[in-house]
């Protein structure tokens, strides 16, 4: 019942511990690859960064050239008005190519009073004193060049620009204003070729928060009021930099660069469309993502696979494990019915040998017991090995006389060696101990198997048991000159119920359980037992044992070797 338990438990534990690794296992490749998913996102983000701000100072060394060139022109025909008056010919300075003009929709002068009265083209006359950038240099409200808001044109119904600067009589009244009409989405019309993004966009912004020029999805526009929204508010907080925030315009999410011209009160700014730009983040996520739910199914099955294979081989050893168990006490019982007949066969055989005048008879009864004695020892045998497998084979150590152990060995199977024409040596070493702390039986039995067996398999020749003592360890050496047993079969010989035929034939045949006995008790003693080849081409079996030396312990006298 206990160890029923303990296999359950085990079963339990293995399944957990799997289970916990492939939670690991999971939870690992999650957030690699969320890990890896953030870590993209932000290259993204920070390549979208990059592009903006590229494209914002391409964009501001653009505009400050462009409105240089106007200023230049306009502080030119301010200077030849002062020169000229009236007789001042605009469209012949455009035509000389004294100013460049191919870039400006139209260059005027107004009177102090805002009246047209120069123009590059064909006009009547008009008042423009209301409009802004007219009105801001009557009132002295600007110095320098100003750059209005987009103004839509009475005549034309387009949309400009108006730049416009000054013009200081002698006495430092105001004398006129020199204006230059632009086109607003000049300064995006460059940037239509290079499209970031289907939905980026290209702003200049006055410092008033008035979109000058706004062009984004081939769509351009002028004149939103920025005044007050998130995105101005950043605008407002330095010279230059980037930041995300949702446009107050279309909605979109964007990656804004801005930049403000040196000398002018514009802002330019680059906007990159996040959802644009995530495209490809969001297919390799998706990608990713995929990756990472299949390599979980794919562990989860893989674990799913194993626990059945576990569980499967589990209950494959625990009915294996029971199963042995009621062999080895099927095999116990068994052994123990057998031996109560048996003892009454083998006394009987006895009775009879002794008892039966015939010698005819008295020989029947001899094989009756020899057989019973040998199927007794099979008996023992089974018993012995149930035992050990079962745990229950226990040491009986004590002091034992090593010459006498020898000599009962030898003794129990001179008779045996006598009867085949077997030479039968004994060779103990002169430091051999004379007594030494083991289980006598068990070394007696493993004796007992090994000469056993030399001698059933040699059928000319010697057999030879040599002892020596060296290192701590009792060694002890039988080998024959028999037939010999082939290198790769030394192990398996050790094995239970193995049988190795290495001649022709075999005059008898075993068990397979003598070695297999001999193997275990040597085992159980702490030794050792090995096979090698003898000098004459047979066996040579040694097993040794570690030498446990009673307390005071005696040189034996030299031994000579003993031949039969």
């Amino acid at each position: 019942m206990f160890n029923f338990l303990a296999q359950r438990l085990k079963r339990h534990l293995i399944s957990v511990l799997l289970l916990l690794f492939a939670f690991v296992l999971i939870i690992g490749i999650w957030t690699l690859t969320l890990g890896q998913i953030v870590d993209t996102k932000n290259e993204f983000l920070k390549s979208g960064a990059h592009d903006a701000a590229s494209f914002a100072r391409a964009f501001q060394e653009h505009t400050e050239r462009t409105i240089e060139s106007a200023d230049q022109a306009v502080e030119f025909l301010s200077y030849e008005y002062l020169k000229q008056g009236m007789k001042l010919d605009i469209p012949a300075l455009l035509n000389s190519g004294v100013i460049h003009g191919d870039i400006f929709n139209l260059f005027t002068i107004t009177d102090q009073s805002g009246d047209v009265i120069l123009s590059s083209k064909p006009f009547a006359r008009m008042n423009l004193a209301d409009r802004e950038h007219i009105r801001v240099h009557r009132e002295q409200t600007v110095q320098g060049l100003f750059v209005s808001k987009p103004v839509l044109g009475r005549v034309s119904g387009k949309w400009s620009i108006q730049l416009t600067r000054r013009i200081d009589n002698p006495n430092g009244t105001l004398g006129g204003v020199v204006v230059v009409s632009m086109d607003p989405f000049y300064f995006t019309r460059l940037y239509e070729s290079i499209q970031i993004s289907p939905n980026s966009s290209v702003s200049l912004v006055g410092l008033d928060g008035i979109v000058r020029a706004r062009r984004t999805n081939n769509k351009s526009e002028v004149g939103q009021n920025l005044a007050g929204t998130q995105v101005f508010r950043k605008l407002n907080d330095s010279d230059n930099g980037t930041f995300i925030a949702n446009s107050a315009i279309d909605g979109r999410d964007r990656i804004y660069a801005y930049r403000k011209l040196n000398r002018y009160p514009l802002i330019v700014m680059v906007g990159v469309d996040i959802e644009d730009l995530m495209q490809a983040y969001l297919s390799m996520r998706d990608h990713a993502l995929q990756q990472a739910l299949l390599s979980t199914l794919a562990i989860v099955a893989f674990t799913l696979l194993l626990l059945t294979l576990i569980h499967r081989l589990m209950r494959s050893k625990e009915q294996a494990i029971a199963a042995n168990a009621a062999k080895t006490q099927f095999l116990s019982t068994m052994s123990h019915e057998l031996r109560t007949p048996l003892n009454g066969i083998i006394g009987y055989a006895e009775l009879l040998q002794e008892d039966l005048p015939d010698n005819e008879h008295r020989s029947f009864a001899g094989y009756i017991l020899d057989s019973g004695n040998h199927l007794l020892g099979l008996v023992n045998s089974v018993l012995h090995l149930n035992k050990i497998e079962a745990g229950k084979m226990e040491l009986n150590l004590g002091s034992v006389d090593v010459q006498r152990l020898i000599a009962q060995a030898v003794n129990t199977h001179r008779a045996s060696a006598l009867v085949k024409g077997l030479a039968f040596e004994v060779r103990c070493a002169a430091n051999l101990p004379a007594t030494l702390v083991c289980d006598r039986v068990k070394t007696l039995q493993v004796l007992n198997n090994l000469l056993h067996n030399a001698i059933k398999f040699t059928h000319s020749g010697s057999v030879c048991l040599e002892a020596e003592y060296a290192d701590g360890q009792l060694s002890f050496h039988v080998i024959d000159s028999g037939p010999g047993i082939p290198e790769d079969m030394r192990e398996k010989v050790f094995e239970e119920f193995f049988q190795s035929d290495t001649g022709d034939s075999r005059a008898s045949e075993g068990t397979g359980l003598g070695l297999a006995i001999v193997k275990k008790f040597v085992d159980l003693m702490g030794g050792t037992v090995s096979i090698t080849a003898s000098a004459s081409g047979g066996a040579r079996f040694t097993f040794r044992l570690p030498a446990i030396l009673p307390a005071e312990t005696h040189a034996t006298d030299s031994r000579h070797a003993m031949a039969a």
